[in-house]
């Protein structure tokens, strides 16, 4: 892997140094109006999309109430009970 990466970087390096600094400027502008055509054309696709398959939208599905377990007797974290945190708080 390691000779493969160094290989294609002094083929790119060849190729740089064959060029003109004019050519190399042109390439380099070249290379950056395409890839900004092709972001803007991936954003702007998006955003036109957004809405289009409304009918395949996705369904939304209501939470159902949980069955959860009542605790029997007093429980082995609390150390005072609901019948004594109730009579402190009225007092």
């Amino acid at each position: 892997m390691n000779h493969l990466g160094a290989w294609c970087e002094a083929h790119l390096r060849r190729l740089c140094e064959a060029m003109s600094p004019d050519l190399r400027l042109y390439v380099i502008i070249g290379m950056l109006l395409l890839f900004a055509a092709l972001s803007l054309y991936t954003t702007l696709t998006a955003i036109g999309n957004i809405g289009r398959n409304s009918g395949n939208a996705l369904e939304i599905e209501h939470l159902r109430h949980l069955e959860l377990k009542q605790p029997s007797g007093a429980d082995s974290l609390r150390t005072q009970t609901i019948e004594n945190h109730e009579r402190e708080t009225a007092e």
